[in-house]
């Protein structure tokens, strides 16, 4: 199951007219790229629960055989938490263990030795981790020295950190998970089911995840996702890469550009945009069917689907602007 009902509140305003899991990643949805990435892996079938603007991604994904899975569908009216939302699935899932994907990370990691690490403890839960630099903003996971699970904690102020491995969004469950769930009700994994599950004495497993994770829900690291695809340190991009280290430049199919474009950085042009003459753009993410009018310089910012900058118009530095929208800046 691939979580993608989440509202992007930390993306916003860019978020407000499109889909968390739907930001482009190197000008490809990163809804796209989870599930070709979980075809790869061998995932067959998907769930994919939905809440905010939900047509976007029935339009875009359908069946999701484009994309080499079979995808089916929970509408939550209200939102249901992580766990609330695997609860609402419950008989899809039956008897056999299945993977929970968050589906704001972009990922490129292994999942067999979460199989593995299953068959061979016969664990209720196998949490994926990884290793953190900032043990505050993440969920914690100790384990003894076999991999079983000793303890968990939620974004611990800094004198409470215990160790730098964290929780990593992927989880391969067993039907145990589910008499920890209640029916019809904001539920989450991290800080309500596994915590119970592990003090009722059940084997939960941790494995470190082999490959590729990154977080997209903040500005900050949407940027480093899109970083680092243009690097090749993951999967896959739409367009034409211009790289010449420390510049990387992206730009996508039927992008109209003036020749006297100048660009600095990382930067990502989406398809269908235009771009007008005497134009500057340092490290600055523009979506598709944008249009930057003669004369902008673009520093840092993000410019959403269909935005017009208008000439004359100011763009601060640091700037999202929401898509499908004339920019009202001065």
């Amino acid at each position: 199951m691939v979580l993608a009902a989440g509202q992007g509140t930390r993306l916003r305003p860019l978020t407000l007219m499109t889909p968390k899991p739907m930001v482009p990643i190197g000008n490809i949805p990163l809804l796209e790229r989870t599930l070709r990435w979980l075809a790869r892996e061998g995932v067959q079938e998907v769930m994919i629960n939905l809440h905010h603007l939900p047509q976007t991604i029935l339009n875009y994904v359908g069946n999701g055989r484009l994309f080499g899975v079979t995808v089916s569908y929970s509408q939550e009216e209200t939102l249901l938490g992580t766990a609330g939302a695997v609860k609402k699935c419950q008989d899809y899932f039956g008897d056999d263990p299945f993977f929970v994907i968050y589906g704001d990370n972009l990922l490129d990691v292994t999942l067999a030795p979460l199989v593995d690490r299953q068959k061979r403890t016969d664990a209720a839960a196998i949490l994926g981790v990884f290793s953190t630099d900032n043990p505050t903003a993440c969920g914690l996971v100790a384990t003894d020295d076999a991999g079983r699970i000793t303890k968990f904690q939620e974004k611990p102020p800094i004198e409470e950190v215990f160790t730098d491995q964290a929780n990593a969004g992927v989880y391969l469950l067993t039907s145990n998970v589910f008499k920890y769930i209640p029916e019809r009700k904001p539920y989450d994994f991290g800080k309500e089911v596994f915590p119970q599950m592990l003090a009722d004495g059940l084997n939960l497993q941790a494995v470190l995840l082999k490959g590729y994770l990154q977080d997209t829900g903040t500005p900050e690291s949407y940027r480093q996702a899109n970083e680092d695809v243009l690097k090749g340190k993951v999967f896959g991009l739409r367009g034409k890469l211009i790289a010449n280290e420390p510049n990387y430049t992206l730009i996508g199919n039927q992008a109209h550009l003036a020749p006297d474009v100048t660009f600095q950085g990382v930067n990502i042009i989406g398809p269908g945009s235009r771009i007008g003459a005497k134009t500057s753009l340092q490290n600055t993410i523009v979506w598709q069917d944008a249009k930057i009018s003669a004369g902008q310089k673009l520093e840092n910012v993000i410019v959403g689907a269909g935005v017009v900058v208008s000439a004359g118009q100011t763009v601060p530095p640091g700037s999202l602007i929401a898509s499908n929208v004339k920019a009202n800046i001065e």
